[in-house]
């Protein structure tokens, strides 16, 4: 639950108005919407009345009840694109030790290959596993 979604919470279990509440913090019933909307934020003095008034722990209060957050698509991609440019460099570290042959040459090729199209090699293992 969000500081907006608790504020909007703790005035209506109260039975408050937006404009009660306001007059309490010494704010404008229009902070409180955009508070409870999460268009903006408490200071810390108001969060700390916002604790008392309703006698509520202010780390509780402060507390996010969401115990997991759920990875965002981006956070994914660059994980699996890091994945997919160490593949690409374990094929040219060793091609680079022992560069005297020709498979070497094809290991380096191969390496900087995988690390140069990473974002399209991303991009087919993502739509693979839709």
């Amino acid at each position: 639950m969000q500081l907006g979604e608790k504020i909007k919470h703790l005035r209506q279990s109260n039975k408050m108005l937006q404009s009660d509440l306001a007059k309490s913090l010494h704010v404008s019933y229009q902070a409180i919407s955009n508070w409870e909307r999460n268009k903006s934020y408490p200071d810390k003095e108001n969060i700390i009345m916002i604790s008392n008034l309703f006698n509520i722990p202010l780390d509780e209060f402060m507390r996010d009840e969401q115990k997991c957050t759920p990875r965002s698509n981006s956070l994914i991609k660059y994980n699996l694109q890091n994945i997919v440019i160490l593949i690409g460099a374990l094929f040219i570290v060793p091609s680079m030790i022992f560069l005297s042959n020709e498979l070497s040459m094809l290991g380096l090729l191969l390496g900087f290959s995988i690390i140069s199209f990473s974002d399209y090699i991303v991009e087919f293992i993502r739509n693979f596993k839709n």
